[in-house]
């Protein structure tokens, strides 16, 4: 699991895993938005949502929409605490779901440059093709 912003953490299904017993934890996560088919057991003290997107393949700007609202939520609703997103093996889908986050709070120019100051952070991320593809054409119907 590694830190991407002050309360925004990426990871994958077994750092996710790591939060069904609350005495294991080691990091301030609150909640959990899991994107991928595998559904992780979390303790009730974490806030969980569950999003089953399929990887590899193209996904339309209202699914990326629909997740990033949700992830601002997470971090700027109620609960407004450390949020972990992650997929599988936090390699593709969470990393491009962060990258557009990134670009879309401003913190990064385009979920290019999110990808690359991502990689200083985590270095095992490589979003599949078609998966990015579904992020720009989000961001570039931002920017129409």
């Amino acid at each position: 699991m590694d830190r991407i912003l002050d309360r925004l953490w990426l990871g994958d299904a077994q750092d996710a895993n790591a939060y069904a017993d609350p005495t294991t934890q080691h990091y301030p996560v609150r909640a959990i938005l899991t994107i991928c088919e595998a559904k992780p057991i979390v303790h009730a003290s974490v806030q969980h949502v569950h999003a089953p997107i399929p990887d590899e393949v193209f996904l339309p700007a209202p699914v990326w929409g629909e997740l990033l609202h949700c992830l601002g939520g997470l971090l700027w609703g109620a609960h407004r605490g450390h949020v972990l997103v992650h997929c599988r093996l936090g390699v593709s889908r969470s990393p491009a779901l962060v990258a557009a986050y990134l670009a879309v709070c401003g913190h990064s120019r385009d979920p290019e440059w999110a990808l690359a100051y991502m990689l200083a952070r985590r270095r095992a991320i490589k979003p599949h093709g078609e998966t990015m593809r579904g992020v720009y054409t989000y961001w570039e119907g931002r920017h129409a």
